[in-house]
């Protein structure tokens, strides 16, 4: 009897998730403005994982670089440290996750031995980010950014909202990659108008 009522709350519990699912992606996918949907995408990441403040990653391949585009919760001067950072693949929790090409997490940055100039940057001038998860944003197979969100207090970020975060990760792709096409096609139509006659 037990296990039917496990597989009940189980049940239930994917319902909550698809249905959270549904209405993130009725969020984000409305607007074509990148910058509006950037926000909204480290807006909602930062509510599901109950967090204080998080950062939308872009990676420049070219650079080999992943830039911040979106903040929530942060001081300016953090954003401003997190700009001039140039985090690679491999550094800092957005760089780790994107290495493993999944979710990466410090459970408490104090208890860290030594982790990255970022994370210290970031731990000593936010009052003390303590647990820090991070999910690379994948398009075929390939990393074009990642999110990052942050608590103050330590600990370990339940596997639910891991795993909700990274079905969030595939919308958020999908609704970036849109914005960027429409802004590029925005931007060929106003190259193309006809100049008015001087």
């Amino acid at each position: 009897m037990s296990e039917s009522w496990e597989h009940a709350d189980q049940v239930k519990s994917q319902l909550a998730e698809l249905e959270l699912l549904e209405e993130i992606g009725r969020t984000v996918n409305p607007s074509l403005d990148i910058d509006e949907v950037m926000t909204t995408i480290i807006t909602q990441a930062v509510k599901l994982g109950a967090a204080d403040s998080g950062t939308l990653y872009e990676f420049d391949e070219v650079a080999g670089v992943f830039s911040p585009r979106a903040n929530v919760g942060m001081s300016e001067t953090l954003v401003e440290s997190l700009r001039d950072s140039r985090i690679k693949v491999g550094e800092g929790v957005v760089g780790k996750a994107a290495q493993q090409l999944g979710p990466y997490q410090v459970e408490d940055t104090q208890k860290v031995d030594s982790y990255s100039p970022v994370l210290s940057a970031i731990h000593k001038k936010s009052g003390g980010s303590r647990s820090v998860l991070g999910v690379p944003l994948l398009r075929e197979g390939q990393v074009v950014g990642g999110l990052v969100i942050r608590r103050n207090e330590p600990g370990v970020f339940a596997p639910s909202v891991v795993k909700i975060l990274q079905a969030f990760t595939g919308q958020s792709s999908l609704a970036i990659q849109n914005a960027h096409l429409f802004d590029d096609l925005e931007r060929r139509v106003m190259s193309w108008r006809p100049r008015a006659n001087k």
